[in-house]
């Protein structure tokens, strides 16, 4: 046990007052991909990987065609689809997932494409405009629904949404050399309500914006990378002598400035028992391991029964577990969405299930919604389009027959009577007591018991049931039935 122990807290990583480590979550499903030799683009929140062979670099081609394709995987690297690129435009300068999960592609002449989960073309294409058509664009850099773009000439150009793809040109930097590196503001985080591009320019940076240049940061740099933080406040950086910086965006502050070769001292671990079995029930939440996730929630279930805080309240210890429980079904590697708690937070259930339903993981998403007491009517008429849509040579009769072979779809658009045959045919007795439950909570009394008369099987299931906890109401049935007789 103590050995197992070392062996966790060694994987853990001190960096400035906090320990970060890096979890394997799957062993890639892609065989021999070498990211190398690609260019990548990982869509958030668990989202799918898209690659394709990197034309800027000069590789070897072993057994495989000179001719470029377009993969795209889930994040277990399972292969979902792929396809020639045959895009004109030139060379292939940015790649991107969008919010709702179309992959943009930008290349060389300023054209922009879009593709969808299958690796086929979707939204019409569309051009930055003249100017990046004759200077080329040489780099982009994306957020969730929008993208800026820079050309040879350091000229900027802006896509605010890719909803409405209009191209706008942003305020000349008036810059000789191409910057160290480029960041974006996205615009619901600016005071203008536009984007706002950050250029790291010698030893400063240059906010760039429609109307205008200003100067920030002098001194700061000369920084190598940035990164904005997700509410548009903080802005890593890390600069050419190896210090990691946090800043805010508007540079009047330094947050907190690490050395990444300084040694640190360790941070003092709190003792008290509700702190530890809240940081067990966190640190649950945050693990993806599900060994190491039972293994900390048997503890903070330990730790609450010495603990009269957590004896009044249990809600957030089930939540969690419900939470856990989802999020464990969506990252095996056959659905392939690896999503942490916060992304989950943050993209909400109603949204996961609607990523499933498009990936067709619709029993997956029937069982979250089911389990979450969401109305599975969205799950149930996407599976019934998509039956259609899939099946163009298969007789009307024929399709719906395996339609109507779905017991939940036909509760939900009201045919009881057909449900609770198809039930009742498969012999599956939680599945009749499911038609049963429904039919009884729907239906009168005395239509109930008509209905479920006529099935031996569904009566008898009733039956069992009622002697244990429906008596008066199984009386009812023999009344109604000329089972019992009133004398």
């Amino acid at each position: 046990m103590a050995a197992v122990a070392v062996a966790v807290a060694a994987e853990w990583q001190l960096l400035h007052d906090r320990y970060y480590r890096k979890v394997e979550i799957y062993s890639m499903q892609w065989g021999r991909m070498d990211l190398a030799r690609h260019r990548v683009a990982c869509a958030p929140f668990g989202g799918p990987i898209a690659a394709i062979r990197d034309d800027s670099k000069i590789v070897q081609l072993y057994a495989e065609s000179a001719r470029r394709k377009l993969h795209i995987f889930n994040s277990a690297g399972v292969p979902l689809a792929s396809a020639a690129w045959d895009r004109p435009g030139g060379r292939l300068v940015g790649m991107a997932w969008t919010d709702d999960q179309s992959l943009v592609c930008v290349v060389q002449d300023g054209t922009v494409y879009f593709y969808n989960l299958r690796a086929e073309l979707s939204a019409p294409q569309f051009s930055l405009g003249k100017e990046c058509f004759e200077q080329g664009v040489v780099e982009c850099v994306f957020w969730g629904n929008g993208m800026i773009c820079l050309t040879e000439d350091r000229q900027i150009f802006c896509v605010p949404d890719f909803k409405n793809p209009k191209p706008c040109k942003l305020a000349d930097p008036g810059i000789e050399e191409y910057p160290l590196c480029v960041a974006v503001i996205e615009p619901q985080y600016t005071m203008s309500g536009n984007v706002e591009v950050l250029l790291g320019v010698d030893d400063y940076v240059l906010a760039v914006e429609e109307d205008g240049v200003q100067q920030l940061g002098i001194g700061v740099g000369p920084l190598q990378k940035m990164a904005v933080s997700h509410n548009g406040k903080y802005l890593a950086t890390f600069t050419h002598d190896g210090r990691l910086l946090v800043i805010t965006t508007d540079f009047s502050r330094i947050i907190s400035e690490y050395n990444c070769e300084a040694d640190e001292n360790l941070r003092l671990i709190r003792s008290s028992l509700p702190e530890a079995v809240e940081a067990c029930i966190d640190a649950a939440g945050h693990e993806f391991d599900v060994s190491r996730q039972r293994t900390l929630l048997r503890s903070a279930s330990y730790g609450r029964a010495f603990c009269s805080h957590f004896s009044q309240d249990r809600d957030r210890f089930q939540e969690m577990c419900k939470t856990l429980r989802v999020l464990n079904s969506v990252r095996n590697h056959e659905i392939g969405i690896p999503l942490s708690i916060q992304q989950y937070k943050v993209l909400t259930a109603p949204v996961l299930i609607g990523r499933l339903v498009n990936a067709n993981h619709h029993l997956v998403a029937l069982r979250i919604s089911e389990y979450l007491n969401l109305n599975p009517e969205v799950v149930l008429m996407h599976w019934a389009c998509s039956k259609i849509t899939a099946s163009p040579a298969m007789q009307d009769a024929a399709l719906l027959e395996i339609l109507l072979d779905k017991v939940p779809l036909l509760l939900s658009i009201g045919e009881e009577d057909t449900a609770l045959l198809k039930a009742t045919e498969s012999g599956d007795t939680d599945l009749v007591y499911l038609v049963l439950f429904h039919i009884w909570q729907k239906k009168p009394a005395l239509d109930f018991f008509g209905t479920i008369n006529a099935r031996p099987l569904a009566r008898d299931l009733f039956i069992t049931y009622a002697r244990f906890y429906k008596h008066e109401f199984l009386k009812d049935f023999f009344l109604s039935t000329g089972r019992l007789q009133v004398g």
